[in-house]
């Protein structure tokens, strides 16, 4: 299927497709020189010095869709996306001073592509900051940090708050963040103002148009989590406290979300020959608006859920495969008459790594969600490592939307079958610290709920390749 895509794709747009296969066989060819060396080449080896690195990324991808879930956006699409990125730090006695500057930018997309702040976000400083790290304060091995300053940030499980890895731009930060490290426990505290991407309109974004991005007092976010090896042996766990706070604005327009969300994790990591699990929970109570438009004023009482569960085996045998049932449920607005607000809100996570790739498919969220499944990884060379995931996706609530494809029955007659999501994906290290290989497919095999709100009713089926150069 992926390869009949590709072939339509060369087809219908081949000289400028035929461009940019040129760039990513260049792209190899001169990686490939890099295969005799002994180790991974950095553009660090060159600069001989101890109180400055240069580091930097480059990822190109190709992706083609067919079978358009979203109305009104035509039946297929297609967007190369190009991310590239360079870090520099000045490192002296604890102090380091850090900036990061990204450019992330799209080709190919037309009026009908689904384009976003997620895609393209041009020219843009996405970390500058001062950070001091102290050790052996209290105890042996123990370790101190502040960061101040724009920042990304992973914690956890990256469900609520991430860096992002497959998606072209990123979550950004300006605040103040303190780590503490030990033996026994680990401890994230941090108050930021969340920086918002623009520009956001669809003609500045086709046009990879520059806007300075910006942070604004009128969003706030703060809140801590600690983890834990002592309280359950063989397993860690985590417990995670979340303010978010957001006024309209002019630049900003928001849905005045004023929520506090409490919850944890607990899990333990693979190890060959045995079973390990993980089990995450989150509950979410506050105020919130139904949209951020400005007409919408009525202030909804805000209460959500949100759980994942995953068992798993890892087999001790050839290509280390891994089997996992997985099953996640973000609740969904019980009655969109009721003044409450029961969707979930997933804040500042990602979810790639778990509901499929984003990009110009990104079919599904971490909000009004029902979704059991089942995993299997494998690694059929020590560079080369495969991944197939079944599941099947529906409404929590009958009466919320479907967020992602805008549509919604609030009679809830229409059912909430959204279908079964097929996604595979492998990775080759083809020089391992320089140059990564990523192909994947997802087919989305729709359900009756887009036929019973819309009257269309197609099945998806997207593609991807993408290449990513470290330095």
């Amino acid at each position: 299927m992926l390869i009949n895509q590709i072939h339509n794709a060369l087809h219908l747009r081949k000289a400028k497709l035929f461009r940019w296969c040129g760039v990513f066989f260049i792209a190899c060819t001169f990686f490939i020189a890099e295969i005799c060396i002994a180790g991974p080449w950095r553009i660090q080896d060159s600069i001989d010095s101890d109180t400055f690195r240069l580091s930097g990324k480059s990822l190109t991808r190709y992706e083609s869709l067919d079978g358009q879930y979203r109305g009104g956006r035509g039946d297929s699409d297609q967007v190369v996306v190009f991310r590239n990125q360079l870090k520099a730090q000045f490192v002296f006695e604890g102090f380091s001073l850090v900036g990061e500057f990204m450019d992330a930018r799209q080709d190919r997309a037309d009026s009908g592509s689904p384009i976003s702040t997620a895609v393209v976000n041009t020219s843009e400083l996405i970390q500058s900051y001062l950070a001091y790290t102290a050790r052996n304060i209290f105890g042996e091995g123990d370790e101190l940090s502040f960061q101040l300053g724009r920042q990304t940030m992973d914690m956890g499980s990256r469900r609520l708050i991430a860096s992002t890895r497959f998606r072209a731009t990123e979550n950004t930060f300006t605040g103040l963040r303190s780590d503490w490290r030990s033996d026994h426990f680990n401890a994230t505290f941090f108050y930021f103002l969340p920086v918002t991407r623009l520009p956001s309109d669809p003609e500045s974004l086709l046009d990879n148009e520059h806007q300075t991005d910006v942070e604004t007092s009128h969003i706030r976010f703060f809140g801590g989590t600690l983890s834990t090896p002592s309280m359950l042996k063989g397993w860690t766990t985590e417990l995670t406290a979340l303010k978010l706070i957001e006024k309209d604005s002019a630049l900003v327009p928001t849905s005045n979300f004023n929520i506090t969300t409490v919850g944890g994790r607990i899990f333990n990591a693979p190890q060959k020959g045995s079973f390990y699990g993980e089990v995450e929970t989150y509950y979410q109570w506050g105020s919130s608006h139904s949209s951020p438009l400005d007409s919408d004023t009525r202030s909804l009482d805000h209460e959500a859920w949100y759980g994942h569960l995953g068992l798993g085996y890892s087999f001790d045998v050839a290509m280390n495969p891994r089997l996992e049932l997985l099953f996640d449920y973000a609740s969904g607005d019980r009655n969109p008459t009721d003044g409450d607000n029961n969707r979930f809100h997933s804040l500042y996570g990602v979810t790639a790594f778990e509901f499929g790739p984003t990009g110009i498919y990104g079919a599904f969220a971490r909000e009004n969600l029902k979704s059991p499944g089942v995993g299997l990884t494998l690694a059929p060379a020590k560079d080369i490592s495969m991944e197939v995931t079944m599941r099947h996706m529906s409404l929590a609530s009958s009466k919320d939307a479907w967020t992602k494809a805008k549509l919604r029955d609030n009679s809830g007659g229409s059912g909430t079958d959204l279908g079964d999501q097929l996604e595979a994906k492998v990775v080759w290290d083809v020089l391992p610290g320089n140059l990564k290989f990523m192909v994947g497919f997802t087919n989305l095999f729709a359900g009756d709920f887009s036929e019973n709100v819309s009257g269309d009713k197609f099945d998806t089926h997207y593609g991807y390749l993408q290449t990513v150069i470290s330095f």
